[in-house]
């Protein structure tokens, strides 16, 4: 397996356990806080850009290279 191919499979992995995080972490802040906010989608939209970040930071560094 290729460098850039196990560094994809890590952010796949990585990716899945920040978003299965974000939604539990969200839906305990809703019950906690009672605010009516939607905690789960906010927690949700943060971890995709951060996600998102990482990838394209992969896509350039393999770029570079």
């Amino acid at each position: 397996m290729r460098p850039s191919e196990r560094q994809l499979l890590n952010w796949v992995f990585e990716s899945a356990v920040v978003i299965v995080l974000a939604a539990l972490g969200g839906q305990w802040l809703d019950k906690r806080l009672a605010t009516g906010a939607n905690c789960v989608s906010l927690l949700l939209l943060l971890a995709f850009a951060l996600e998102g970040y990482s990838l394209y930071k992969i896509v350039k560094s393999a770029d570079e290279k």
